[in-house]
């Protein structure tokens, strides 16, 4: 992948583009290219490079790589969304959210203060990512939790539930046209009942959109002050991480 000098880019008027991915089954994950006819003014390795410390930082070793091959599909790319350069405000609608007993189904949510949401889409499910920061360590445009949550999952019944969460951004690096982002999440395993079960490692692939937003504020170029621990490894493989459970 070619990778352009530091002092072209722009980080305010580009966007990094790359292949977003979808789920087909629990252990099965299917990659989906996004084509753009505009040039890549912002290779990945771009921004990465210009944040050494995050790149293949050390993480526990939790899962393996599949040995699943991803398939190639076509969708169209997400919606741009655009974060005020004024100091946050909630919007009516996260407001509103925010008030609710459970927001997005999640008791736990409750207890942290929603900066911003971002719908993505993937082949089989649609999922929310949602960036909050705890009520007790908010300085007004810090992000210190990002989740990822699937629309149709099982919701709690405890406070004290986790929504799953983003750990660290897998950024699969084989060539311009193919190359995507996944996001390496841990979550609680719930029952039909809101029950926890057990404990999952796995990683979903993100469309271009929920990727490239993520990756601006872990790389210190989002209107967001980076506060969470999200790292970034690069891996020369379409391989999927392979899910690691644990059953209570």
């Amino acid at each position: 992948m070619a990778i352009l000098p530091v002092s072209s880019v722009s980080f305010k008027n580009n966007n990094v583009n790359f292949k977003s991915s979808n789920n087909n089954e629990e252990t099965e994950m299917v990659s989906t290219p996004i084509i753009s006819e505009a040039p890549k003014a912002i290779p990945v390795m771009v921004l990465m490079a210009l944040s050494p410390s995050l790149l293949n930082a050390a993480v526990p070793k939790t899962m393996e790589e599949s040995s699943n091959t991803p398939k190639v599909v076509m969708v169209e790319d997400a919606p741009e969304q655009e974060i005020s350069e004024a100091t946050y405000v909630m919007s009516p609608e996260l407001q509103e959210t925010q008030q609710s007993s459970a927001p997005f189904g999640w008791p736990q949510l409750k207890n942290h203060n929603i900066k911003y949401t971002l719908h993505g889409q993937s082949r089989m499910f649609d999922y929310d990512m949602i960036y909050t920061t705890g009520q007790f360590n908010d300085r007004g445009n810090n992000v210190s939790n990002v989740y990822l949550i699937p629309r149709d999952n099982n919701r709690p019944n405890s406070v004290h539930t986790q929504p799953p969460e983003v750990l660290e951004i897998i950024y699969h690096d084989i060539g311009d046209k193919d190359e995507f982002c996944g996001a390496k999440v841990f979550e609680y395993l719930l029952d039909k009942n809101g029950n926890e079960i057990g404990k999952m490692w796995s990683e979903v692939p993100m469309d271009r959109n929920s990727a490239q937003t993520l990756i601006y504020l872990v790389t210190d170029h989002s209107k967001w002050d980076n506060d969470t621990n999200i790292k970034i490894r690069k891996v020369n493989t379409s391989k999927l991480l392979t899910p690691r459970y644990e059953e209570y």
